[in-house]
């Protein structure tokens, strides 16, 4: 998640579970390198799921937007597309990093 790097009021403990899933990624991308294991994850900005569409509101959707360069909020099929590229071949590369799947956009909304 983007709240692993970003800083909203009262996110601190799910701010800090997120930061602590990044380093692990890292170090497990670290110690399972030698077996050829690539280890990464992807950090999503927001989603329109159901879960979003049952609390977003006119007003919180506006100001998202006005953080995020491609004016549109992320889909599913985003997040997707992002797992597929760092399962596939041309990422076979890429290890112990964070994807950062956003528009461009960062999500501190204070």
């Amino acid at each position: 998640s983007m709240a692993a790097e970003n800083k909203n009021i009262n996110m601190t403990s799910y701010a800090s579970s997120k930061a602590a899933a990044s380093h692990l990624v890292r170090n497990m991308a670290f110690d399972l390198g030698e077996k050829n294991i690539r280890v990464n994850g992807i950090a999503p900005g927001a989603i329109l799921t159901d879960a979003l569409k049952s609390v977003i509101t006119p007003e919180i959707e506006q100001k998202m937007l006005q953080h995020t360069p491609i004016r549109r909020l992320g889909q599913p099929q985003d997040i997707a597309n992002a797992a597929l590229f760092l399962c596939s071949p041309a990422a076979s590369w890429v290890s112990g990093q964070i994807l950062t799947v956003s528009g461009g956009g960062v999500q501190e909304l204070n």
